[in-house]
């Protein structure tokens, strides 16, 4: 083991910035909860568990009234004591709970000749039976369940087969029943599905679903005036399409003049349809997602469906999860509680310490031997004696030796006490080598302070004891008490990386196959790229309009390519007044890998080329083959860091 490095280094290499707040994935997972069914899994506790141990802190969840009321005034005593010890241990935990009035019980249904699901999705015989099921669950968990959402996708034909009329009805009787057991109730509007179902296409805007129902519902007209607190869609699909959805949503909300109101999206995700090769589109969804929403400051939260992946037999359905069906994270989950910094929580750790070394983004390893064993708690903190170590691993399927070129620069936080003098230092897995060391100074002000490093040629690559990243050095004569520790991604540029499997954040090579998009694979200075093989060639990109899009018009775009010759390349962006603004990038004739960064003030990416791309490369249509090993794009200004907008209670 290399001696301890506790020296003061350059800060060309990780320089201090300013003080930051911890807190950042919690605050994140307050804006962005997950669809889960605790109820239906084989042990519900164990399943609540996990969600408290991975930090979650908003469920939505979907008991059904047939399930819980059999017949008119029968409950099943059984399924209600496991859905009491679901909501008491989410509750106890802090972990907020969205519960879904859903669906018509079969012995209640206006339908009861039809079978199961078309009997529930019918509107009941009698109001007075769903307002009294309304009644008996909200006062059979005031107090710990305060959110109601009012049906699922009610737009949609498949889950609701009655008129508007009919819907707000239900609406407002249910609302009126949860507003009289507390007037603390809040209550959503059912998410949209904006779509009709069955072929039907998309269905949001003037004149949908939504317009129709608060058409129903004008100020002055008998009963409440809009019952219901928050407006409530679904968005799936590419961010694209999120961004129609939402201006939808705008439209018809400005028409009502009910701009005051908040939005929900309590559905969002990506199925890889089984694909394993499509997991990792799936983690960099949910960056998209969590940033791109940050953007509207009406849209308060949203929840991932689905937490794990269910067993239904339909690939579509199965593969939405942050984990599998056996309750194993993947890479999404890992960007899901990373979302505001991948960060440690000691007392999470002591309290499952089953669960977390596998739940945990960035986790604190205690060995059982060795250097790292040392360190003690003192209630959630943790104390580090001199001359010892304190280890963290990060979750290789977030961060490992760099990403391939996409994540070699990341920012750590530690929140220290800061008494006395002297260093501390902390030490990491880099390109040079797997204990490079910056130092932090002391300034004995007797406080908790957060400082906040750039850590430059990342590696993580397991390379410490333990299959560690980084460790804390608590200095050669004072111990150091650590309150927690975070490590963020930069999320500016967007980039992609061209090996033989590209890898990506925040956009998307268009591995087209056919077409004037084809390429090859080429390996020349030493790493993988793409070819392009031929005039009337391109390599097309497509940036998540999460990150940038219509309304963007600073830009760069940095270009790594094999230098050789004196011809040049060309790159076609989408500008205003053409989809295919031209830049020329001439070459040196350097036989290195060269990168050039090309400014633009006149972007429009409003996906317009072929393929819904935003750029392109060509070779100049000079007959020359050329290699291209990374393409980034950096906004100006910088995209909102995924950080809370507020307060982080419920």
């Amino acid at each position: 083991m290399p001696a301890p490095m506790y020296r003061l280094v350059a800060f060309a290499a990780a320089a201090l910035l300013p003080l930051l707040p911890l807190g950042a994935d919690q605050a994140a997972m307050h804006e962005l909860g997950v669809a889960a069914r605790p109820q239906s899994h084989p042990d519900p506790e164990l399943y609540c568990d996990h969600l408290i141990a991975s930090g979650v802190k908003w469920v939505r969840i979907s008991p059904e009234w047939g399930s819980i009321e059999t017949a008119k005034g029968q409950y099943n005593a059984a399924y209600l004591a496991k859905l009491d010890a679901i909501v008491e241990r989410l509750h106890a935990a802090d972990v907020s709970i969205l519960w879904i009035l859903c669906y018509t019980a079969p012995w209640a249904s206006s339908r009861p000749d039809l079978s199961w699901p078309a009997i529930t999705r019918h509107k009941p015989q009698s109001w007075t039976d769903w307002e009294d099921y309304v009644a008996f669950i909200a006062a059979r968990y005031a107090g710990k369940v305060t959110h109601w959402e009012v049906w699922n996708e009610p737009d949609h034909n498949g889950f609701w087969k009655d008129s508007v009329a009919d819907y707000h009805e239900l609406l407002r009787r249910a609302h009126l029943k949860l507003k009289d057991a507390s007037p603390a109730n809040t209550v959503l509007i059912g998410g949209l599905a904006m779509t009709t179902g069955s072929g039907g296409g998309d269905s949001f805007g003037l004149g949908t679903f939504l317009d129709q129902l608060l058409a129903l519902d004008q100020p002055g007209t008998a009963g409440p005036a809009r019952p219901f607190d928050v407006f409530n869609y679904h968005a799936y699909g590419d961010y694209a399409r999120h961004v129609s959805m939402h201006a939808g949503m705008r439209d018809v909300i400005e028409k009502h003049g009910l701009q005051t109101r908040p939005i929900w999206i309590t559905e969002t995700g990506y199925s890889t349809k089984g694909d394993p090769n499509k997991e990792a589109v799936k983690a960099d969804m949910v960056d998209q997602i969590h940033l791109g929403n940050l953007l509207w400051p009406d849209v308060e939260r949203a929840f991932w469906h689905c937490y794990h992946n269910p067993a239904t037999g339909n690939a579509n359905e199965d593969n939405f999860g942050l984990l599998t069906n056996n309750l194993v994270p993947l890479p999404a989950f890992y960007h899901y509680q990373a979302l505001g910094g991948a960060e440690t929580d000691f007392g999470l750790q002591a309290a499952h310490p089953g669960l977390t070394p596998a739940l945990r983004t960035l986790h604190h390893h205690i060995p059982s031997g060795g250097d790292g064993s040392h360190v003690f708690a003192d209630g959630d903190d943790r104390v580090i004696p001199a001359t010892r170590y304190m280890y963290f691993r990060v979750a290789d399927a977030w961060l490992f030796d760099g990403n391939g070129g996409l994540d070699e620069q990341v920012e750590l936080d530690v929140t220290f006490l800061d008494v006395g003098s002297g260093n501390f230092s902390v030490q990491y897995d880099s390109t040079a080598n797997a204990y490079r060391a910056v130092s932090v100074p002391r300034t004995g002000t007797n406080q908790w302070k957060t400082v906040t490093l750039a850590l430059d040629a990342v590696k993580f690559a397991n390379r410490q004891n333990g299959q560690c990243d980084f460790r804390l050095y608590a200095g050669a004569s004072l111990s150091l008490k650590v309150r927690g520790v975070a490590v963020r991604k930069h999320l500016n540029p967007a980039s992609v990386v061209l090996d033989a499997q590209p890898g990506a954040k925040l956009m998307e090579f268009v591995d087209t196959q056919t077409g004037d998009g084809v390429s090859s694979i080429g390996n020349i200075g030493g790493a993988e790229c793409r070819v392009i093989t031929a005039d009337n060639r391109y390599l097309y990109f497509r940036v998540s309009d999460a990150f940038a899009r219509s309304g963007n018009p600073r830009l760069d775009v940095a270009i790594t390519f094999w230098d050789a010759g004196l011809d040049r390349l060309v790159l076609q962006y989408n500008a205003p007044d053409t989809a295919h603004k031209g830049a020329s990038i001439w070459k040196t004739n350097t036989q290195a890998w060269r990168t050039v960064v090309v400014p633009l003030d006149n972007a429009d990416f409003a996906n317009a080329q072929n393929y819904q791309a935003d750029l392109r490369l060509s070779n100049g249509w000079d007959g020359t083959q050329e290699y291209i090993r990374k393409v980034e794009v950096t906004l100006h200004p910088a995209p909102l860091r995924p950080r809370s907008r507020g307060s982080t209670s419920p």
